[in-house]
């Protein structure tokens, strides 16, 4: 008996100033969390096409269960046809995919496929994806002028002695990368019209884990303050 899954994904979306879709690879990522289980990973690869497209994403991703939690992250991800356009956006440290998000979705889909999705009415499953991000950092830099004479018509009174100038710019600089985390709660329901299965999906948390390599207490710091980070 073939099944068929309806996929309903209620997304909560993160605003553009404080999100990133997983652009970069997380391999490793998890092994840096403080705290977080030693299970072994397992791998999968995986390809999808866009049904009526060329569009065509293959990815190699590792997974593993810790704790009753589902945990994965990608080692590679690559798109061609006329969706490879959507694989990288870049601006600052922030990094956005429309394919890895995808890829998501149906990396989650796949874990109903092994029966490990609990029903609505009985709680969630909660799984986590980890993947490394760009960090970057907004400094300044502050100097003095010539001092400006000021040119004054004959008969004004009080002429501004001349003075300094001072002048105050800034420049965004990349700062190194972090890992982080992003949480999803999953569970699946029946319909009772169409009597199919639908996943029902939504983004929690997304958290970054340990330093960005170039900011105190980071790998190779460079900078004074905290620097910010693309998760």
């Amino acid at each position: 008996m073939k099944v068929i899954i309806n996929i309903l994904i209620v997304i909560t979306l993160f605003c553009f100033s404080d999100s990133s879709l997983l652009a970069l690879d997380g391999n490793g990522c998890a092994e840096t969390e403080v705290g977080g289980c030693t299970n072994g990973w397992n791998h999968q690869e995986l390809t999808y096409t866009i049904p009526d497209t060329d569009c065509k994403i293959t990815c190699l991703y590792w997974f593993r269960i810790c704790n009753g939690v589902f945990q994965w992250q990608y080692e590679n991800v690559s798109a061609t046809g006329n969706c490879a356009f959507m694989q990288n956006f870049n601006y600052l440290h922030y990094s956005f995919s429309s394919v890895n998000e995808l890829l998501d979705i149906l990396i989650l889909a796949d874990f109903n496929n092994n029966n490990q999705i609990v029903d609505c009415t009985q709680g969630t499953s909660t799984t986590a994806m980890f993947y490394s991000a760009s960090c970057g950092i907004w400094l300044s830099c502050e100097y003095d002028i010539a001092p400006q004479t000021p040119r004054c018509e004959q008969g004004y009174d009080d002429v501004p002695a001349p003075g300094p100038t001072t002048v105050k710019t800034w420049k965004w600089q990349a700062c190194g990368t972090t890992c982080c985390k992003r949480t999803y709660t999953i569970c699946k329901q029946l319909d009772a019209v169409t009597n199919t299965t639908i996943i029902k999906i939504n983004a929690m948390t997304k958290s970054k884990i340990g330093n960005c390599t170039q900011e105190p207490g980071g790998s190779a710091p460079k900078y004074a303050r905290p620097c910010e980070d693309g998760c």
